[in-house]
Parts: C-alpha cells; sequence; structure tokens
C-alpha cells in the first residue's frame, strides 16, 4: 500500500497516494510493463493499466511484480527476485558468502623505513643496506602465500601483482586475513647468519569491507593500520557462484 504525507496548518496528514491524495506515484514506484513516467503518472502502454500499469486489460489481473522489491539490482521474473551475482535472498537483500575474493594486487606504504635506529640488513662487513621486503598473507582458514621480495628498498610504496606470487584466492572470505611485511635477510648475501625480520603488518576482514552496502563489491579498497602508518591498498576481483 503507497501513501502520500502532507503538511496543512501545520499538521502532517497522510493519505493513499492512489487515493484522494494528488502524490506522484513515480516518485515511490516504478511503472510496469514498458511503461513510463509522465507528470507525475504512469502512462501505460497497450493492454496494461492501472497507477502503475500493473493490470491485465483483458484478464484483469494484477502483475505479480506489483508490490515486489528486488534489492541490490534484482530484477522481479514473474513475482519473484532474479538476483544479480553476489546477492541472495527472496529481495537480493543478502550477500552470498560463497563469493570467492580474489586478491590481484597489494600496494604497500607507510612500512618503517629503518629497523628502530639501525638498518634492516646490517652486515658483518659492509655497508649497511635497506630492507628486501616480501609480503606474507596469511588466512585463518587455507594455505598462506609468500610474494617475491623486493631489493634494497628505503621508502617508496611497494607494489606485489602476478610478477610476486598474486593473484590469491580467499574461498573462504569471511574470515580474518594477516598482511606481514618481512625483510630477507640473505637476499643480498650480507645476513646469511641472521634470521628473517618482521618488519610490519595488519589483520583485516575483507569480506566485511566489500560487503558495504553503499558499494558492495569494490575493485579497490586502501585500509590504514590503527597506530601506525601502514597503508595497504588492494586489487580486487570476484568469482561468484
Amino acid at each position: 500500500m503507497k501513501y502520500a504525507i502532507y503538511l496543512w496548518n501545520g499538521f502532517l496528514l497522510l493519505s493513499l497516494a492512489t487515493g484522494f491524495g494528488c502524490g506522484d506515484v513515480c516518485i515511490e514506484e516504478d511503472c510496469l510493463n514498458g511503461g513510463y513516467c509522465e507528470d507525475g503518472a504512469c502512462a501505460c502502454p497497450p493492454g496494461w493499466t492501472g497507477a502503475y500499469c500493473h493490470i491485465d486489460e483483458a484478464t484483469g489481473e494484477v502483475d505479480p511484480c506489483f508490490n515486489v522489491e528486488c534489492l541490490n539490482g534484482g530484477e522481479c521474473v514473474d513475482g519473484t527476485c532474479d538476483c544479480p551475482p553476489g546477492f541472495v535472498g527472496e529481495d537480493c537483500g543478502q550477500f552470498d558468502t560463497a563469493v570467492d575474493i580474489v586478491i590481484e594486487a597489494v600496494g604497500v606504504s607507510g612500512y618503517p623505513v629503518n629497523n628502530g635506529s639501525a638498518a634492516w640488513d646490517s652486515p658483518l662487513f659492509g655497508t649497511s643496506t635497506g630492507a628486501d621486503p616480501y609480503l606474507v598473507i596469511e588466512p585463518s582458514v587455507g594455505t598462506m602465500l609468500w610474494t617475491e621480495s623486493d631489493y634494497n628498498v628505503t621508502g617508496g610504496a611497494l607494489y606485489y601483482n602476478t610478477l610476486d606470487g598474486l593473484p590469491f584466492v580467499l574461498t573462504q572470505p569471511n574470515q580474518l586475513v594477516g598482511f606481514y611485511l618481512w625483510d630477507q635477510d640473505d637476499l643480498d648475501n650480507s645476513d646469511l647468519l641472521s634470521d628473517n625480520d618482521y618488519m610490519t603488518g595488519m589483520e583485516l576482514n575483507l569480506w566485511d569491507r566489500v560487503t558495504s552496502t553503499s558499494n558492495p563489491y569494490p575493485t579497490s579498497i586502501t585500509v590504514n593500520a590503527s597506530g601506525s602508518s601502514l597503508q595497504l591498498v588492494f586489487s580486487l576481483s570476484y568469482i561468484f557462484p
């Protein structure tokens, strides 16, 4: 049932939009069956009548899609919502948890250039050098990934993509995933006797961020770490069931 609200003499009045009110029916509902909105009312094609072109003139039957609302780009077909990829439910109002998130690339900035007051790579001989960072993607459930290492970085954004071992597919997207940056100590043969050093990182649930109702399934998201300058920029795609 559609209503119109009016203000008269300081009071709010409620009336049926298709009754004694003069509301614009096109504001609240689309015209069905090829009808279009004209001067605040639905102009119906031959064979259809009613305020929303929802009544078959020949049979008097009401279109089964009348008063059926499909969300997130869904379309009503014979009274049932046909949902676009990534959405399920009677009105397409729920996210499909069977969707896989594909991490195509990750940009990393704001990482610590030095290990405190020292360089990341302090050799037993020769000059200290910058870090040789690689990214570890570690889901709570599933197999982790180590990217290839950059070499002797002294600042600036890092970018890990197909050349470094990505993409990475999260087949169980609704889970906590760790993104950790490590320095590979033996890459330049200067720290062969030391272990790799943890540089920085964060943990997050990508599913919570890509299922925003305002922008679902984005191809890029930016995440800033709490309490540090670390920033990750994700390039994403999706595999829909």
